[in-house]
């Protein structure tokens, strides 16, 4: 799954693009004839899956899809893709964050991001 920014409301003008790591956790869902959209993406720092830290996999997506655009002053459009066809399009309603495997010093070594996207 591909998840793109667009600067525009017509999603002509791509920022950037981020690829979703395709696990048996992640959750993809759409609730037909709304105009939400829902994906929890699955994050995990041990090694089975990758070796970047999971606070690393998060601040890079956060400032992906989380940060202010100042060009326009206003965030960016999401474009939700998997392989080549167009999911949703929207923008973030929210994002949130739940560690549920931690090292013994603290440092996420699992995590789940929630993120909520509005038409």
């Amino acid at each position: 799954m591909k998840i793109l920014t667009y600067s525009d409301s017509k999603y002509l003008k791509e920022i950037g693009f981020y690829d979703v790591c395709s696990s048996r956790h992640s959750k993809i869902q759409n609730e037909v004839g709304t105009d939400c959209f829902h994906i929890v993406i699955f994050f995990d720092g041990t090694g089975i899956i990758s070796q970047e830290p999971v606070d690393s996999q998060i601040r890079k997506l956060k400032n992906f899809f989380y940060v202010y655009n100042g060009a326009t002053h206003e965030p960016n459009y999401l474009g939700i893709y998997l392989e080549t066809k167009l999911l949703f399009k929207g923008r973030l309603s929210s994002f949130n964050v739940n560690h549920f495997l931690i090292d013994k010093d603290g440092a996420p070594l699992r995590s789940e991001v929630e993120l909520k996207l509005k038409s």
